[in-house]
């Protein structure tokens, strides 16, 4: 018998072996598993570089069905790759999702003699999605 603030504690000498053996099986299994956890960590160590490859062939798997997703949604065409580049009635994306008014689309060329567009206007322009 043990008296507390406030509390009285009664306990047999049966039920305090009960508690040690309690509170040792907890230690040996945490022992058990921190030794589990140390051998997964030297062998995902030893394997790091497959997934980091792993993970990058996951993003750009997340990558190609995003796009792929989108473009079914929208009125996306596939591009043609060659030495000029040629967009017509062009819009950044993200303005058909989140524009409360049509996008204004721009026509933009490129090619070898004509490299450089130099782009300016007013803040708040549209500059940013041009």
């Amino acid at each position: 018998v043990q008296r507390g603030r406030g509390s009285l504690t009664c306990t047999t000498e049966h039920l305090y072996q009960l508690d040690q053996r309690s509170r040792d099986t907890l230690r040996e299994i945490l022992i058990m598993s921190n030794v589990i956890v140390l051998e997964m960590l030297v062998e995902a160590r030893g394997r790091m570089g497959a997934l980091h490859g792993l993970g990058e062939a996951l993003a750009t798997l997340d990558l190609v069905v995003s796009l792929a997703h989108a473009a079914a949604l929208g009125s996306w065409v596939r591009p043609e790759f060659s030495h000029t580049l040629a967009i017509r009635a062009g819009r950044h994306p993200i303005l058909d999702v989140l524009s409360t008014v049509p996008p204004v689309p721009n026509n933009t060329f490129l090619s070898p003699e004509n490299r450089v567009i130099v782009l300016t206007g007013p803040n708040m322009s549209g500059k940013s999605t041009y």
